[in-house]
């Protein structure tokens, strides 16, 4: 944890960042700075030491303490889960928004890659970043590294308890509860969730896409309405063949993700199921990878894009000075394509 000078030395370059003490000039005094923070002078001088070991002021005797140009940079670290050999596609595309947002502005920024599953993921940083952005789940092990480090977190996923700081994230529930709908709407009455398990255990923003499931299907389809789950497991070809069973008896399905909706494509095709005729299916996530399927893929988008330009604006109100634990949550957007319009059969099933 970071001892008072580090934290009186975050405080004044957040007070240089906001413009309170302009570059070129010449810092207050040290005993009005501790004023300014309700601190101690000796702390205040350890704290423009470390400033000026990182190069943003200069400290010039018998004059005082001043201001350099590198001070109005801030480093910001962007933490990017990596699914087996590929980056999570979701948090890749929030950082290439990010980053198109931050070139023009005075942030330094970085990727730092975290493998699925991995806790220990970060050993020790050369220099500790004035901002952290989590984009990756959000393991109990995980967060409490990330929250030692001390520094201000931009989380990018929901978590199961209150986080300190921004977190911006996607509306798991509300997507649940459309995917039923839309099912619903196409005439289907016996749903399947298609999910996963992390680290042996239920993966929170999962469990949330369930229960909005299960909701949307009592409040859209009413006691007719069959919802139930298979979770992926390791075995892939095993998987393929067991979940092909299971849509026998299954007239439409939510994926987790998009990725894990073209395994049910697959185990759809080994079973002869003719999608969306006899299976309507919808992922989520929005991946342009969806419109290349045969027949495209529907969707629940979660706008990376967006993700990424609302945790830059949240970096610089917390360069500002301005940190405070706010909540912005993304609403889904249903994108409706070939594999889950089975309006034919909804036709049908009213007029009988």
């Amino acid at each position: 944890m970071p001892g008072k000078s580090e934290i009186a030395a975050k405080k004044i370059k957040s007070m240089i960042l906001s413009g309170k003490f302009p570059v070129n000039s010449r810092l207050p005094s040290e005993r009005a700075i501790a004023k300014i923070l309700k601190s101690s002078q000796g702390t205040v001088t350890k704290a423009t030491s470390l400033l000026e070991a990182d190069g943003l002021i200069k400290k010039r005797h018998g004059s005082g303490n001043y201001i350099l140009q590198s001070a109005l940079s801030a480093d910001v670290c962007f933490f990017i889960e990596k699914l087996n050999d590929k980056l999570n596609p979701v948090w890749f595309q929030a950082y290439e928004s990010f980053y198109l947002a931050a070139a023009s502005s005075p942030l330094e920024t970085h990727a730092m890659i975290v493998p699925l599953n991995e806790n220990e993921f970060i050993t020790d940083f050369a220099k500790l970043p004035d901002v952290i952005i989590a984009g990756l789940a959000m393991e109990p092990d995980r967060v409490k590294k990330i929250l030692d480090f001390g520094r201000p977190v931009v989380w990018l996923e929901q978590h199961s308890s209150e986080l300190p700081g921004t977190s911006i994230y996607f509306d798991n529930f509300a997507a649940g509860e459309a995917a039923a709908r839309h099912l619903i709407e196409q005439g289907c009455r016996k749903l399947l969730y298609f999910t996963s398990m992390f680290n042996g255990r239920n993966y929170y923003p999962s469990t949330l896409r369930f229960d909005g499931f299960r909701h949307g299907a009592s409040k859209y389809g009413g006691p007719d309405c069959i919802v139930s789950s298979y979770a992926l497991n390791s075995d892939s070809d095993k998987m393929i063949s067991e979940l092909g069973e299971v849509l026998r008896t299954t007239e439409g399905v939510f994926a987790f993700s998009d990725v894990y909706s073209t395994y049910v494509v697959r185990a759809a095709l080994s079973t002869g199921i003719k999608i969306p005729d006899e299976l309507a299916v919808i992922g989520l996530d929005g991946l342009p990878l969806c419109e290349l399927f045969n027949p495209p893929l529907s969707t629940i988008s979660q706008h990376p894009e967006l993700l990424g330009a609302k945790a830059f604006d949240a970096v610089m109100e917390i360069l500002a000075g301005r940190v405070k634990d706010d909540k912005i949550v993304l609403p889904p957007e249903l994108i409706i394509r070939e594999s889950s319009r089975r309006s034919n059969v909804a036709e049908k099933q009213k007029a009988g």
